[in-house]
């Protein structure tokens, strides 16, 4: 369970740095309804 939640941290924290390089994939895989 320890894996799941450090996995999210880590994506979003990249979104927020790079939300147009890694908006392609990244919102597919931590926002799917996005």
């Amino acid at each position: 369970m320890v894996k799941s939640p450090n996995i999210l941290a880590v994506g979003g924290a990249h979104i927020d740095r790079r939300g147009q390089v890694s908006g392609p994939y990244v919102p597919a895989a931590s926002n799917p309804g996005t």
